[in-house]
């Protein structure tokens, strides 16, 4: 559970720590409808410059506005530029990256996946396309430069090309496998083992079309989101009961107002995300939490 406020947490700060200001989007369709229905934990910024103001008129905001102050917030942005390193990892996105993009509203997604999980960010960079081709451009030129393989993939469900990243498999990952290879009593099936256990390269996916900029680690997933965003109604997370439950909820107690800050959690499925994207060596042995819970009827 700490892993999941700690998730939240950072994304909602790191939004109010993105840059001020930016032209206001039409009316889009919002990100619920867009993640896929297996999206385990979603948070969706409906105007960050919105979000932003009123964030400084709070009593916090003034506060951590005070000079006097500096010294603890930048240690609060260090630490949210911290926890931000996952996603920096999976998609080489820095927060700094997305400071003049916003045009409208901006969602993460962590889903869980078959065999592991994936991560997604949409943006509505209305009015902001020109800042949003030099992120593009930056992420490129800063993955290519850690070794990653760039090309570009076409998909059928959008006429825009996805850009595609091959991703340096990190050193540790290698590291273990290669110990498992040499730890292994039976010489003659090591190489078999190795290829079928041998961690493969991660991939990052980013697209841009109209107002809408994606990135994924998952190509089913962000083919998924192009789907919808070309019309499919079915999939998304805004199917899924117990978010439409939620949501009705909470709208209930605010009548007509619009949120700033939505976000959901599906807390059995977010974990089990969180453990299928945690390398494999890195696991707790025996029996997780997740399990125990789910056995005990959770």
């Amino acid at each position: 559970m700490t892993r999941i406020a700690t998730w939240i947490i950072a994304v909602f700060n790191c939004f109010i720590l993105l840059a001020y200001g930016y032209v206001c989007a039409e009316e889009l369709r919002s990100g619920e409808y867009l993640m896929p229905e297996n999206t385990r934990g979603f948070i969706s910024i409906t105007n960050v410059d919105a979000l932003i103001e009123h964030y400084n008129k709070t009593q916090l905001g003034k506060l951590t506005a005070d000079p006097v102050m500096e010294p603890f917030t930048k240690d609060i942005r260090r630490q949210f530029e911290n926890r931000w390193s996952g996603v920096h990892e999976r998609l080489g996105l820095t927060l700094d990256d997305l400071r003049e993009v916003p045009g409208g509203e901006v969602c993460v997604g962590l889903i869980e996946t078959a065999n592991s999980s994936a991560l997604a960010i949409i943006v509505d960079v209305t009015g902001r396309l020109d800042q949003a081709h030099e992120l593009l451009n930056k992420v490129s030129k800063n993955l290519t430069e850690l070794g990653a393989k760039r090309s570009a993939l076409k998909v059928e469900e959008s006429a825009a090309e996805l850009i595609q990243f091959e991703l340096p498999i990190p050193e540790e990952e290698q590291e273990a496998d290669r110990s498992k290879i040499s730890g292994s009593q039976h010489p003659d099936s090591s190489s078999s083992a190795a290829s079928k256990d041998a961690p493969k390269p991660r991939m990052a996916y980013y697209f841009l079309t109209g107002h809408m900029l994606g990135a994924s680690d998952n190509l089913e997933v962000i083919r998924g989101i192009l789907r919808r965003l070309g019309g499919e109604k079915e999939g998304s997370l805004a199917d899924v009961t117990g978010f439409k439950m939620v949501m009705e909820r909470c709208q209930s107690d605010v009548a007509e107002i619009t949120p700033q800050i939505r976000w959901f959690i599906n807390p059995l499925g977010y974990a089990a995300a969180v453990r299928a994207s945690t390398p494999q060596q890195q696991r707790r042995k025996g029996k997780s939490i997740l399990e125990v819970m789910r056995n005990q009827g959770v």
